[in-house]
């Protein structure tokens, strides 16, 4: 886990600054698609509003949306 941290955040400086957003919403979105079973439309959503809220660069996006998604609850529906 510290190892992942440590790789994406050297990696994400690496990135231009005006690609970081892109690239970062982009794994984001596939995080919700591949865990959450959303369409790419409804996890590209779910993905910007992640980029919005995260508290710093040192968050993955992957760790933001398994954060997100563990507040959701499975109702039947």
């Amino acid at each position: 886990m510290l190892e992942d941290l440590i790789s994406w955040s050297l990696a994400f400086l690496r990135i231009p600054p005006e690609q970081r957003q892109e690239k970062w919403i982009d794994r984001c979105a596939k995080r919700y698609e591949e865990r959450g079973g959303v369409d790419s439309k409804t996890a590209h959503a779910f993905a910007l509003a992640c980029w919005e809220n995260r508290m710093d660069d040192r968050d993955s996006p992957e760790d933001a949306a398994d954060d997100d998604m563990s507040y959701w609850e499975n109702d039947g529906a």
